[in-house]
């Protein structure tokens, strides 16, 4: 009996032996099945598994603690994987929509670096595809996914999908990091009707991404828009800092595009420029009297004619000594060099001369991608300093680009207003012949306003510039005078020439038209009335014969009446020099005066007695007229 005992035993135990082998046969074998199935089906994606590790916890609830796979030469390596199936699971009549819940624990991802060339761009185009349907979807869950690049241990790109989550609902929620720091966040709505979407882009991680990019040594043929448009970005010196805030909504069945974005605490830091940073703000809101450091947007339209509106905001920037130092590098016109010293003069070492401008977008900017049409109500800019306050307005602005002649028409209303606060030494903008002379303007200001049309291709560029007929320009007075030599300074009655008008006034009555094509500048200059008074002249020995010449006029006016006309023509052949013909037709003017001085004192021919000079003077009280015509 014992025996008989002993050697069920021993048979119950070879039998529980044999079925865990035949188990783990089985097992083996259903996964060494599965994959073989799979990559069947699978190969016409240029995808293969190449380790699956299956551990079922019931018929619906599957449990895969390893999968690795190779897309297109990537690898991707899964982490407990969770497979949840419907309770109507049928395994002779499997559809995807028996699948409810996908869950993924980690997942890394060794991109192939063919994905960044001309091949890897047309992945689409290779295998079949599958059509999106949202209400068939499972519930998604995709934990922390790390993408890196394949056999790159040199200037590593990774880049960290902290989730995903999608439901049969269409919601959608994802999270990209870069280094710990988010980069780009979404969530979403989707259906079968309309897609929407918030996102939040990081600029700092962005330029941080493309920086990585940039140092991968690949054929970036695919990448070469991005990568020049970065490289151009690093020659400009542009570091942008900030964050895009985006909500849209597109309507699947019409085409139609919402969206409105924001940027927040947005910053460009021009490093060219001393790391001068120009940030946008919009006005304060009913909820905080402080500004915001705010710039916002709208694309709106059909896909096929979107259009953007830039809502108003502002720029304001006082450039420090060193900035306006960068600043004035820029320019290389001489002319131009030497009026801005005029108007804002570099004060070295003595001083800094405080400088601040700020540009204004009072009205939404629009834009029509489809048509490349600028359109702008209102655009003002600002420049105060210790010598002069401006003001420049662009209105009703227009501005079209032709992307088949790479021309561009610009049209629109402009306006300048200018004060200066300080007497304005003019001898630097003297030419040669008066360099020994000194020329000073007083407080002065001027309104100017007229309209302006610019048209250019690749043949050239034709201007059209005109200011209104109530062009006004005003000084408390203009001061040229003769800097007082060394050999005469010891002298008493040693007197420089001086020359004082106390008031200088110019209205115009008719508009002023400047037009210039390739090799012609024609002005149409207008009737105008200047006014000058009182001036006075005086100067002292301006001749070896004359001792003595001194003017004065209570008022001088001078008026056109009728507009005149100035053409410039520059004309050339193959073996002659250029030429330009000068041709003017000037208009009927007239000259009035009141209270008029001249007198005029001669050296005595005796030298070394006292001089009895003759004397010449000559009193007009009442108004003189004099008419002419050129």
């Amino acid at each position: 009996m014992l025996r008989t005992l002993s050697r069920m035993k021993r048979f119950l135990l070879a039998f529980t032996l044999l079925f865990i082998c035949l188990f783990t046969a089985l097992l083996m074998s259903y996964e060494w099945l599965t994959v073989k199935f799979a990559n069947q089906y699978l190969a016409s994606y240029d995808t293969q598994i190449t380790k699956l590790s299956i551990r079922p916890r019931s018929l619906t609830q599957w449990h895969f603690a390893n999968v690795s796979l190779e897309v297109k030469d990537s690898d991707i390596q899964i982490t407990d994987l969770e497979l949840t199936l419907a309770p109507t699971f049928s395994l002779l009549n499997f559809s995807p929509d028996q699948i409810a819940k996908i869950s993924l624990g980690k997942v890394d991802v060794a991109l192939n670096p063919a994905v960044f060339t001309d091949e890897g761009k047309n992945v689409d185009q290779q295998g079949p595809t599958v059509a999106l349907d949202i209400a068939q979807l499972p519930q998604i869950e995709i934990g922390p996914t790390t993408l890196t690049l394949k056999n790159r241990t040199t200037n590593p790109l990774k880049l960290v999908l902290a989730h995903l989550t999608l439901d049969n609902q269409g919601s959608l929620s994802s999270l990209i990091t870069q280094e710990g720091e988010t980069l780009l966040s979404m969530d979403a709505k989707l259906s079968d009707t309309k897609w929407a979407f918030s996102t939040s882009v990081v600029f700092e991680q962005v330029q941080t991404l493309l920086n990585n990019i940039a140092k991968q040594p690949l054929n970036n043929k695919a990448l070469s828009t991005l990568i020049l448009i970065k490289q151009r970005v690093d020659e400009l010196g542009l570091q942008l800092s900030g964050t895009l805030n985006s909500q849209a909504e597109l309507n699947l069945k019409t085409a139609q595009l919402r969206s409105n974005h924001e940027l927040i605490d947005t910053e460009l830091k021009l490093t060219q420029l001393a790391d001068l940073v120009i940030t946008p703000e919009t006005s304060p809101t009913p909820t905080s009297n402080k500004p915001n450091h705010t710039a916002k947007f709208t694309i709106n339209g059909h896909i096929a004619d979107l259009s953007l509106s830039l809502k108003p905001f502002s720029i304001a920037v006082a450039p420090e000594y060193l900035q306006q130092v960068a600043l004035r590098s820029l320019i290389q016109n001489k002319s131009l060099h030497e009026m801005i010293e005029l108007l804002h003069p570099d004060n070295k070492a003595t001083s800094f001369n405080p400088l601040s401008m700020k540009f204004e977008l009072n009205e939404p900017l629009n834009y029509s991608f489809a048509e490349r049409k600028l359109q702008s109500p209102k655009i003002q800019l600002t420049i105060e300093n210790e010598m002069l306050s401006a003001k420049a307005l662009l209105q009703t602005l227009n501005l079209t680009l032709d992307s088949e002649t790479q021309g561009a028409e610009l049209e629109g209303d402009w306006s300048l207003n200018t004060v200066t606060k300080k007497r304005l030494e003019l001898t630097p903008i003297l030419p040669e012949q008066l360099f020994s002379y000194a020329l000073e303007l007083a407080k002065t200001t001027s309104e100017l306003k007229g309209k302006v049309k610019a048209k250019s291709n690749k043949i050239g560029t034709e201007l059209s510039l005109s200011l209104d007929k109530t062009t006004l320009f005003h000084s408390e007075e203009l001061m040229l005078h003769e800097p007082m030599s060394q050999e005469h300074s010891n002298r008493e009655d040693a007197i420089p020439m001086t020359m004082s008008i106390k008031s200088l006034s110019l209205h115009t009555h008719s508009p002023i038209n400047l037009n210039h094509s390739k090799d012609t500048i024609s002005i149409e200059l207008p009737s105008l009335t200047l006014a000058l008074g009182p001036v006075n002249y005086d100067h002292k020995q301006p001749s070896s014969k004359t001792k003595e010449v001194s003017f004065s006029a209570n008022n001088l006016s001078f008026h056109t009446d009728a507009p005149s006309y100035l053409s410039a023509t520059k004309y050339s052949t193959d073996n002659e020099p250029e030429v330009l013909a000068i041709k003017f037709n000037g208009s009927i003017f007239s000259l009035s005066s009141e209270g008029i001085n001249f007198l005029d004192k001669k050296m005595s021919k005796t030298e070394g007695l006292a001089p009895l000079p003759s004397q010449f003077q000559l009193r007009r009280q009442t108004c003189s007229h004099w008419i002419g015509s050129s």
